[in-house]
């Protein structure tokens, strides 16, 4: 669907439907390596793809049936400035009925408000990578085959107000030194837990 890779300020797409088939063109960048992991596949295509930016989703509806819902992800070879304390911002979006993973983030930091996340093939939310921190707020996790948010690589994410149920795997899922924050959140039902 689309590909964004920019540092510019107030970038939104407020109010808009993004659905991506497998037999639609990738919101992969072009100018994109090849790597080993999912979010860098050439193969791999995502309806939302942002390398770099301060984008805030507002109100929008996103299912993808070919790769991640919203893949967010830091290049690899280079740290983001200090100076750019800015990341992508979901507000009171649905994403939902993907064949990956719902809202991947590797390497990269973003934050969910009064979001829906659910039904994916994957799990529901993935951080992957140390420097990857998410806050979710008042967000909704449910349903989806495996976790319902999974951290691995020395990720954190912070959850405020949510509830996570119905998971086919475990609700949470943390690995590999990540760490993941309670307040105030409701879990419920998941194959583990």
């Amino acid at each position: 669907c689309i590909g964004v890779s920019s540092a510019s300020r107030n970038s939104e797409l407020v109010n808009l439907t993004f659905r991506a088939r497998s037999s639609e063109a990738s919101g992969t960048i072009a100018d994109e390596e090849p790597g080993e992991d999912r979010a860098h596949e050439w193969g791999s295509r995502h309806c939302i793809y942002i390398r770099a930016g301060n984008l805030l989703l507002q109100d929008c509806d996103i299912s993808c049936e070919c790769g991640c819902g919203v893949a967010i992800v830091c290049d690899r070879d280079q740290e983001p400035p200090v100076e750019l304390l800015e990341y992508p911002r979901l507000l009171r979006c649905t994403i939902h009925d993907g064949s990956d993973v719902g809202v991947y983030i590797e390497s990269s930091s973003a934050e969910l408000t009064d979001c829906i996340v659910k039904g994916h093939a994957l799990s529901n939310i993935e951080l992957l990578q140390s420097g990857s921190m998410t806050q979710l707020r008042g967000c909704s996790v449910e349903g989806g085959d495996e976790a319902g948010l999974h951290c691995c690589e020395g990720s954190v994410a912070t959850l405020t107000e949510c509830v996570v149920r119905d998971s086919g795997m475990a609700g949470l899922a943390a690995q590999e030194a990540s760490n993941i924050r309670l307040c105030k959140c409701t879990i419920q039902g998941g194959w583990e837990g």
